[in-house]
């Protein structure tokens, strides 16, 4: 029996709107030229090597050329942290008991990344701004965007969390929004999983029906690929604590449902180090 839609899907990760419909359009045209292109590269250079074994079988290319990139979470180009290494962190409101659990599972990114999570005093100031409860969404900005707010709004919020939260909804929810915090965006949406081949009239009916979702909000948070311009990835990683559970009904062919994820992936973990290269002086901070 999959879960209820409204207890995973509603919520998300928020950004800017920084460019029209047109310029969207004309970006994607640009990628799909430029996969052309890379298309076309790689065949004229694998022709090119063809013929050369052929006429010498023991010749090997002092340069093989790269024609994709390496395995790695996606992340929003422009939402990166560039300049900190310490990402002060405040909550508004809820227990301290709520703190504790959030901390403790905040605190599995710190392992890996160079930029660190500090949590501070409500008083202090902070880029990331969590709040608890009035309904039960949980989201965050993404990346950068945290500072946008003023030092009592929210830039994240846990609506489901309570004190008797279990520590899988904790380990999932909390380790999901401090990764859009970090910038990276749900993995269903990333460039690459244009592969994921949707059962859409199943997905606009359960979403309609659960959450009340229109067409278009489903286009937007479902359906459709973020643009190349905006987002770096490559593999889908159905593992990626970024992913969402998804029904199989909702994907053609599916065998069974993809689960709801409670840790980072071994991909996660590559990503953020590699985004965010580990510091040796770097070190956790907690209130």
């Amino acid at each position: 029996m999959s879960s209820p839609l409204n207890s995973t899907w509603e919520g998300g990760c928020y950004e800017v709107d920084e460019y029209t419909p047109q310029q969207i359009g004309e970006m994607r045209a640009r990628e799909a030229e430029e996969e052309e292109q890379k298309k076309q590269m790689k065949e004229a250079w694998e022709r090119d090597l063809a013929a050369r074994l052929q006429e010498d079988p023991n010749y090997v290319p002092l340069v093989a050329p790269v024609f994709s990139e390496p395995d790695k979470l996606a992340v929003y180009n422009n939402r990166r942290w560039l300049l900190e290494k310490i990402i002060p962190v405040k909550f508004l409101n809820g227990s301290e008991i709520m703190h504790q659990k959030v901390m403790q599972h905040a605190s599995l990114w710190n392992e890996y990344s160079g930029v660190k999570f500090i949590f501070v005093s409500k008083e202090e100031e902070a880029y990331v701004k969590i709040g608890f409860g009035g309904d039960r969404t949980s989201w965050s900005l993404i990346g950068t965007n945290c500072k946008a707010t003023g030092q009592n709004e929210e830039s994240m919020h846990f609506g489901l969390l309570t004190e008797e939260s279990s520590d899988m909804d904790y380990s999932r929810t909390v380790l999901h929004e401090f990764g859009h915090a970090l910038g990276f965006v749900h993995e269903h949406q990333q460039p690459n999983a244009v592969g994921i081949k949707w059962n859409e009239k199943q997905v606009y009916l359960d979403c309609a029906a659960e959450m009340n979702w229109s067409e278009e909000r489903v286009k937007e948070q479902i359906l459709t690929p973020m643009s190349k311009n905006f987002v770096t990835g490559t593999n889908f990683d159905n593992l990626s604590i970024m992913l969402y559970p998804i029904r199989k009904s909702w994907i053609l062919e599916a065998t069974e449902d993809i689960p709801c994820q409670t840790t980072l992936s071994p991909l996660d973990i590559l990503a953020v180090q590699k985004w965010y290269p580990p510091q040796p002086y770097a070190k956790r901070i907690f209130h």
